[in-house]
């Protein structure tokens, strides 16, 4: 797995490349991600790099979601990969989390949130 964080307009920004977030690897991916979302900012989730994602991984997801809403933050994804999307889609997880197709949509969404 590949993480590169960034901030943008006062955004955290992790992008997180691998094959796919699933009960394999969700606990490196909540190793590695939680130290970066804990900046106090409101976190953008890049998932292009990630193909597949399975239940385990939407349970990470939406884990980090409840945190940050708690704390006052959002998170936001960036989701290109149409396997991604549709699961997504299927659950509706763009209810609860807002969910993009480009980066500085994301980050413009978090900005606006607060």
């Amino acid at each position: 797995m590949q993480i590169e964080s960034s901030t943008e307009n006062g955004v955290d920004v992790i992008r997180i490349v691998m094959p796919s977030l699933d009960a394999d690897t969700v606990e490196e991916f909540q190793m590695a991600v939680t130290p970066l979302a804990s900046s106090g900012r409101s976190v953008v989730l890049d998932l292009s790099g990630i193909g597949l994602v399975d239940s385990s991984g939407l349970g990470a997801i939406l884990k980090l979601s409840r945190q940050l809403r708690g704390e006052g933050r959002t998170l936001a994804l960036c989701v290109e990969s149409p396997a991604v999307k549709a699961v997504v889609r299927m659950i509706g997880l763009q209810r609860v989390v807002g969910t993009f197709a480009q980066v500085p949509e994301a980050v413009e969404h978090c900005v606006k949130a607060g």
